[in-house]
């Protein structure tokens, strides 16, 4: 009886994780520049797994440069954002193929890239606490240069075309609209 309770438990914990917040922002190093990125988790009450209290949202990134020694957050750190996406541009592979750090879900026409450099840009989408309207953000690797890109609500469509360096946001059913902006 414990083994099947302790198998229901474990298998229901992703459900449990602090009402659907925790997000799966990994650290890591980009490739290319040797930058190191942190997520940092928003900790505004102490409380266990399944406590109501608990939050694991992500809510800014620290970033490390070894070659200057010099560090920074993306955001102010007094800012409270839920961080959902986070990704960049880490190699162009031997098939034409643009390979991102963690996030790869909405990289479309991702096939035979020619070869170019990798693109200096971060990219990010936000969300805020109770809202359904998500910020979709952009910086330089660094982190310097951060510029708020374009709102939509959460359940808009969007991708990144790698192959023509644009993010299109589709919106509508029945008549559908397309808004592009410069990857």
């Amino acid at each position: 009886m414990k083994k099947i309770l302790l198998l229901i438990l474990l298998a229901a914990s992703p459900l449990l994780q602090a009402g659907g917040y925790s997000q799966h922002i990994n650290q890591g190093y980009d490739t290319e520049t040797g930058i190191y990125y942190h997520p940092v988790k928003h900790n505004k009450d102490a409380g266990g797994m399944f406590s109501s209290k608990s939050d694991r949202r992500i809510k800014n990134i620290f970033i490390f440069d070894p070659a200057t020694n010099n560090s920074r957050y993306l955001f102010k750190r007094d800012s409270i954002y839920s961080i959902e996406t986070f990704t960049l541009e880490m190699e162009l592979n031997e098939t034409g193929k643009v390979e991102f750090f963690g996030y790869r879900n909405r990289m479309l026409n991702n096939a035979k890239v020619p070869s170019r450099p990798l693109r200096d840009r971060l990219l990010i989408v936000t969300s805020k606490e109770n809202s359904e309207q998500n910020t979709m953000w952009l910086a330089n690797k660094n982190g310097s240069d951060l510029k708020e890109l374009h709102r939509f609500h959460q359940n808009t469509r969007w991708h990144l075309d790698v192959k023509n360096k644009k993010i299109r946001f589709i919106t509508g059913t029945n008549e559908i609209s397309i808004n592009s902006f410069d990857w």
